[in-house]
């Protein structure tokens, strides 16, 4: 009796979701954020005239960072390859137990809320952009591509008609003790942005994914990143447009 009763009460939890959103946008704080000007989903919005969903949790990695399975504060659970496990599960239990704990932002609860209840079989676009954070802890290329790899068979096998476009970050510095420490340079660690950025294209030319690459340009670069950004990382409103812009290419 029990394992039948556990048995629906899975499907129940499948079933449940009612929300429909044509796009869904995730990622870290460079899509996630609320800024000063136009958000990324309000342009993608604006020029697809269709519902964008901005499903992105400031600070999340690409990877579950927990790398060691020590007990932490739970964050690791807002990582793309843990929401992805939850997306097509549909069990967000572990986000949901731990969103007060570490919802250092305020719109995280009601977004992952927002999130559980999505049907993905009716959504057709999902757009996501990651890596900074896992190059901020240095996580391995290796295994980043790897992890994208899992992430992405996993969406194709469950939602087969469902368009993927990973999003490369952009050139950036991340500040340390007030000193500017630039991407193309091994003064934050051993490995550099280009290494994740390469990775991410070559998983995604395998798996037939659509990329989109801001880091290979020339117009965020180190001269001008602080016409594009806020603060060397986040995008101000030309910095996204730039994103935009680029995404929109690479869907149309």
């Amino acid at each position: 009796g029990i394992w039948i009763c556990m048995f629906l009460a899975g499907f129940a939890v499948r079933d449940d979701r009612a929300l429909e959103y044509p796009i869904v946008l995730m990622g870290d704080s460079v899509i996630a954020n609320d800024y000063v000007g136009d958000e990324l989903d309000a342009m993608l919005e604006a020029e697809l005239g269709e519902e964008v969903f901005n499903a992105g949790f400031g600070g999340s990695y690409l990877c579950n960072q927990n790398l060691e399975n020590y007990d932490t504060g739970g964050d690791e659970s807002l990582s793309m390859e843990e929401l992805t496990r939850s997306i097509i599960s549909g069990d967000f239990t572990t986000q949901k137990s731990v969103i007060k704990r570490v919802g250092k932002l305020d719109y995280y609860e009601s977004r992952l809320e927002t999130l559980s209840q999505i049907d993905f079989h009716k959504t057709h676009t999902l757009i996501m952009e990651h890596c900074v954070n896992d190059y901020a802890m240095q996580i391995s290329p290796e295994k980043v591509g790897e992890t994208l790899r899992l992430i992405l068979t996993s969406l194709q096998r469950e939602y087969p008609k469902l368009r993927i476009v990973a999003v490369s970050p952009t050139y950036c510095y991340i500040v340390r003790d007030g000193e500017k420490l630039y991407c193309d340079t091994t003064d934050w660690g051993p490995y550099i942005l280009e290494e994740y950025v390469m990775e991410e294209e070559k998983v995604c030319a395998e798996l037939g994914v659509l990329f989109v690459d801001n880091y290979h340009q020339d117009v965020i670069t180190k001269d001008t990143m602080d016409a594009y950004s806020l603060d060397g990382l986040h995008l101000n409103e030309e910095g996204r447009k730039f994103m935009a812009d680029n995404i929109l290419k690479a869907l149309k």
